[in-house]
This record gives structure tokens, C-alpha cells and sequence, in this order.
């Protein structure tokens, strides 16, 4: 496993972190508190995710219409976007701006486009959070958004383009998400101080 992968990009520019993982892994929990642990930290960057549904507790994102999405879409406003579950996902284009300034950019995105982020950005890195199925179900059932028949599909929905062998790092998040924020800062202090030697 690599800190992250390497293009014709500049070995000062910064690198994108992809968290990945099944629905109810815990990402954007993960994600939450490691931001909070990173906010006096400026070179780590954690893009809001723009989502066609409502936002609520479990996310904070920019919610945005379909038409609005498509529209914004072929007007490439997006740096990276995606369908999954019924909903359109995208990253903003700040983030490209980011990495070219040497900030490592941090975002759950779809294991689907794990081709596209190592094709459309420098250097990636991309990071896999693990749970048990029924911790998973449960995460997915508290909050709330899902029926039955969704939390369903949620749960058994797979990948065939991504494998735990294109992860560069594989956390465990069946136990405390605290944990796993801390494994996940210290991967990317790591991939900081990589990229500044």
C-alpha cells in the first residue's frame, strides 16, 4: 500500500483523500469528527458534498435540485460528480484549486469513481472504512431517511470496479468511529509530511 498515487502533477501540489465504503460504514461520522479535530489545521480541506435530498443531522451538505444539478453538471461546475441509491452526488471545483495550492483535500465519495478520482486528480489516495453488515444496518435505520426496501438495497449493493485491493489504507470502524478518525488523521499527517519532504 501507498500513501498515495502519483501523476504528471507537481510534487508541490496537494493530494485528494477519497473515503470509501458501503452504506453505514460510518464515513460521514468518521469524517465529522476528524474535521473537528483538523479546524485549527488549514492545510486539510473538507469539501461539502452537493446531494439532490435534503440535508439533515447525519450530513452536512449543499442540497440542490435535479434540474439545478444537471444544469450546474454540463456547465462543469462540478470537479467530480456521481449517481447512487436514487440520488445524484458532486464535489465542487474549489477542491482542484485546492490541491494545486498544496492542500490535501478529505471527501467520502463513491467507490464507483474511484477510477475517475485517480484519473482527473494528482496524487490520490484513497481510503476504505469497514464495517459488519448488521452494525451497518443499524447505523442506516437510526437515521432515519430509508425505508425498509432502501435500507435493503443500501446494504446490498456492490461495486464491481473497486476491490479492497485498490484501497491504500483499510480502516476497521465496527468499533468506536473515534478510533477510526484517529487512524485516519494519522494516515494523513502522514501523506503532509510525504508531500512537504
Amino acid at each position: 500500500m501507498t500513501a498515495f498515487v502519483y501523476s504528471e502533477a507537481s510534487p508541490e501540489a496537494g493530494a485528494f483523500v477519497a473515503v470509501v465504503g458501503p452504506s453505514g460504514v460510518g464515513k460521514d461520522t468518521v469524517l465529522a469528527l476528524l474535521r473537528a479535530q483538523t479546524e485549527s489545521n488549514d492545510r486539510f480541506v473538507f469539501p461539502k458534498r452537493i446531494i439532490t435530498r435534503p440535508s439533515d443531522s447525519s450530513e452536512d451538505l449543499i442540497e440542490i435540485d435535479k434540474y439545478t444539478f444537471e444544469t450546474q453538471k454540463g456547465a462543469g461546475a462540478f470537479a467530480l460528480s456521481w449517481s447512487a441509491h436514487g440520488l445524484d452526488y458532486a464535489i465542487p471545483l474549489f477542491v482542484e484549486d485546492a490541491i494545486s495550492a498544496g492542500k490535501i483535500v478529505v471527501v467520502n465519495v463513491s467507490r464507483a469513481v474511484i477510477g475517475q478520482v485517480r484519473r482527473r486528480f494528482g496524487k490520490t489516495c484513497v481510503v476504505l472504512l469497514s464495517a459488519p453488515l448488521q452494525a451497518r444496518a443499524q447505523r442506516i435505520a437510526m437515521r432515519g431517511r430509508e425505508d425498509e426496501s432502501v435500507i435493503r438495497d443500501r446494504l446490498a449493493r456492490t461495486v464491481d470496479t473497486f476491490t479492497e485491493s485498490d484501497a491504500d489504507l483499510i480502516i476497521d470502524n465496527s468499533g468506536s468511529p473515534e478510533v477510526a478518525a484517529r487512524m485516519l488523521l494519522g494516515f494523513l499527517l502522514s501523506i503532509r509530511s510525504e508531500s512537504q519532504a
